[in-house]
């Protein structure tokens, strides 16, 4: 499966509560949550995506800081 980020250049912000959601789930909380949907395979792509947008949006924080990349957004 691929795990690439093709439009990670198009991704210049992204709200706080998503951004701390991606940084706390788990690999055990994404493999139970999709457990009999995903294939292994499909799970392993999930996973390594979601650690590169982690990465792709704590560079975008360390370059231009937090500010300028976080945002809250109201419910």
């Amino acid at each position: 499966q691929s795990t690439d980020l093709p439009t990670a250049d198009k991704i210049i912000w992204c709200s706080r509560r998503m951004y701390e959601s991606l940084r706390s789930v788990t690999d055990d909380q994404i493999k139970e949550s999709v457990r009999g949907i995903l294939s292994p395979g499909e799970v392993r792509g999930v996973i390594e995506r979601r650690k590169r947008l982690v990465a792709h949006l704590d560079g975008l924080i360390r370059t231009k800081g937090e500010s300028a990349v976080l945002f809250d957004a109201s419910l």
